[in-house]
């Protein structure tokens, strides 16, 4: 270094370290550049407060900066708490890139990751957090969740630290309110009004869709009038007797609902019986469970059913095979032991034809364990548009009375759900190939799998099962349209306890007039069933 002239040297050092710290201390603060964020629950949880998250909560933020080198750290902050405190190395959280160490560092309220790549990242990162991750105490009490995110260089080289203001990724809401004005609840009882109140936990686009969907028939399909709402705006029309499809304009999260159904739009009560639940999902471009399993519409007095021709009930036992009517109007009593009952539902065909469409199971003081009815509309079913593991031909309610609940995944067939009363209920698709992959039929897109609803009493154990219509073999697309439930009991003991239209068909007891006046034909099979097995299924032609 040279003098300047008129100043000393070592002023001219002192200028010169001055200058190049100040060029240090604004270089972080220019490079540094807002990140901004995202978040969703999964897909089938929803978003209602309390509610345990059994998919996964996902959390995007797009950084400008990034990471550039191994060491240097990620951190998401969320308000309220959202996860579990402590060290996670299981798979709890994992980013959507790059390569981290496998032990994250939460609090309930943070967590922070190690970079340990050497490849800079930059743009958006999403992290998912699953399992032990995740509250257990479920979703926070209502309100907005906000998150923001933090990279920092930890001397691994990254260009500048980036962060941002909070922002809302979405609202958990209170559980909605459903109110139905109805002089009864009797099957065919046209109700005056439905109300549904909630609020919106997510942004809605122009023309994204919003969905109230059904487990049965509570709509009159093609209805574009009978709807008020207030709090948003919304076109609607109801594709399917199960679903509401509404139209947005665009809202924002947290803003609160009113929908008010009258008539046209709200249909006569339907002909199954059973609690009615419904939920609100995201339709078309998103697709998303927003509320699930909203009670308060109340419990349908079945009458009957409908829809569906060609085939009548047949039941076999031993060598003897017979074809049987159930009377309209009513629930049947199917099988009765001294611990279970089973009542069945058909609904009707061509002429004398009918199928059996709803199927309940209720122990010997009237308890209910499982509600079984098969899905209408199959004609229209997509696999692309149902969450991974759905009921694809059923709608499931499972007791007790006290607390139904819609089930509207299938379990692991090594799960079982149990009863209070010590009944034992177990699922399954069936398939005539299983793979590694699981059931051949879950690589059709356009065809449903078939699935079994398994009950074990202290007397038999009862499978009821969805099928297409046989009758229509080589016209796949009738066979679906036409699809009902059948029947197995297996396992029987003690049948001489045994009551119903079944085991006085049977010869277990004594035939009454009344079961007498349901046969149509009987003969005798040369296939035999044994002594503990019987069929009951819907069609003539097996």
């Amino acid at each position: 270094a040279q003098a300047v002239p008129g100043y000393p040297m070592l002023l001219v050092m002192i200028v010169r370290v001055i200058a190049a710290g100040l060029l240090l201390l604004q270089a972080p603060l220019v490079a540094a550049q807002t990140s901004t964020f995202s978040g969703i629950v999964s897909s089938n949880d929803g978003y209602v407060t309390g509610t345990t998250v059994s998919g996964s909560i996902t959390l995007t933020a797009t950084f400008p900066n990034g990471v550039a080198a191994s060491g240097d750290t990620i951190t998401f902050t969320v308000s309220p708490a959202l996860f579990t405190a402590g060290t996670h190395s299981g798979g709890e959280f994992a980013l959507s890139a790059g390569t981290w160490n496998p032990s994250w560092v939460a609090t309930s309220n943070a967590v922070t990751g190690t970079y340990t790549g050497s490849t800079p990242l930059t743009g958006a990162l999403t992290l998912t957090v699953t399992g032990g991750g995740l509250d257990t105490n479920g979703l926070p009490p209502a309100g907005a969740v906000t998150l923001t995110a933090t990279s920092t260089d930890n001397g691994g080289g990254t260009t500048g630290d980036a962060a941002g203001t909070a922002a809302n990724i979405f609202y958990t809401v209170a559980v909605p309110t459903v109110t139905l004005t109805t002089a009864d609840y009797n099957s065919g009882t046209q109700p005056s009004q439905l109300v549904v109140t909630f609020t919106l936990p997510t942004d809605l686009a122009a023309s994204q869709t919003l969905e109230i969907v059904a487990n049965r028939q509570i709509f009159a399909a093609s209805q574009t009038t009978g709807l008020a709402v207030t709090g948003t705006t919304f076109s609607h029309t109801t594709p399917t007797t199960y679903t509401l499809t509404m139209t947005s304009s665009g809202d924002t999260m947290g803003t609160a609902v009113t929908l008010t159904l009258t008539s046209p739009l709200i249909g006569a009560l339907p002909s199954s019986g059973g609690a009615v639940t419904m939920d609100v999902n995201l339709g078309t471009p998103v697709s998303r469970t927003l509320m699930n399993d909203l009670t308060g519409f109340g419990t349908v007095v079945a009458s009957g059913g409908g829809g569906g021709a060609m085939g009548d009930p047949v039941t076999w036992y031993g060598k003897h095979r017979t074809e049987f009517l159930l009377p309209y109007g009513q629930h049947s009593v199917l099988f009765q032991t001294p611990d279970m009952v089973v009542l069945a539902w058909p609904f009707a065909g061509l002429a004398e034809d009918q199928w059996i469409g709803y199927v309940v199971v209720v122990s010997n003081t009237g308890d209910t364990i499982v509600e079984v009815a098969i899905r209408k509309n199959l004609l229209g079913f997509d696999r692309t548009k149902i969450g991974p593991n759905a009921f694809e031909t059923m709608d499931i309610i499972m007791g007790p009375s006290s607390s139904p609940s819609q089930l509207k995944h299938i379990p692991g067939f090594d799960d079982q759900i149990n009863h209070p009363q010590g009944y034992i209920t177990q699922f399954a698709r069936i398939s005539t190939v299983l793979s590694a992959e699981g059931a051949a039929c879950l690589k059709e897109r356009y065809v449903p799998c078939r699935e079994s609803v398994l009950v074990t009493g202290r007397y038999a154990k009862l499978a009821i099962e969805s099928s297409s219509a046989v009758e229509y073999f080589g016209n796949e697309q009738a066979a679906i349209d036409h699809s009902h439930l059948d029947v197995q009991i297996f396992d029987m003991r003690e049948t001489h306890t045994f009551s119903g239209v079944l085991p006085e068909i049977w010869g277990f007891s004594e035939m009454s007039n009344g079961t007498r006046a349901m046969i149509k034909s009987q003969m005798t099979v040369e296939l035999a069933l044994n002594s503990t097995t019987a069929l009951v299924k819907s069609n003539t032609s097996e």
